[in-house]
């Protein structure tokens, strides 16, 4: 996949693009929590000879992205970037179907998406998405909030 910076609403991402054909079916793909979409490789490389174009963002703070790693403010973001790139698929799909598909926490933006916005794609397909809160022990959970407190910035 090739990646280039583009400016989104203001603010700089990452796209990751693989697969642009004579007339690829194009489909969007949404990374997990802590990930990039550059580890997609093995997606990119099933999806791309059976004619598909692939697209690929960084999350807001996620790979190449600019922000606090892991950080948003407000969950909505994540929704309203998605539909911000999906417009850019939408717009070079030349009227082929769009599918959108997502992995762990990106599963659940993708589910979060269609929910609010159906129209416009062909299918969805998520896997492991997170629909539940994780099993993440107190310790844990102190041990995060005491190192992010501690950090500056």
């Amino acid at each position: 996949m090739k990646a280039h910076s583009r400016a989104v609403k203001g603010w700089n991402c990452t796209i990751s693009i693989g697969g642009l054909g004579i007339s690829p079916r194009p489909s969007w793909l949404t990374h997990g929590h802590g990930e990039h979409s550059g580890r997609y490789g093995n997606v990119v490389n099933w999806f791309v000879p059976h004619g598909y174009a692939v697209y690929a963002f960084d999350l807001r703070g996620h790979g190449r992205s600019p922000g606090p790693r892991g950080h948003i403010d407000r969950w909505d973001v994540l929704r309203e970037d998605l539909k911000a790139f999906l417009m850019l698929v939408q717009g070079q799909a030349l009227g082929q179907p769009v599918f959108l598909i997502g992995h762990s926490m990106g599963g659940l933006i993708a589910l979060e998406y269609v929910l609010h916005y159906p129209e416009g794609l062909a299918g969805v397909v998520v896997s492991g998405p997170v629909l539940s809160e994780p099993g993440i022990s107190p310790f844990l959970i102190a041990l995060a909030r005491y190192w992010h407190a501690s950090r500056p910035g």
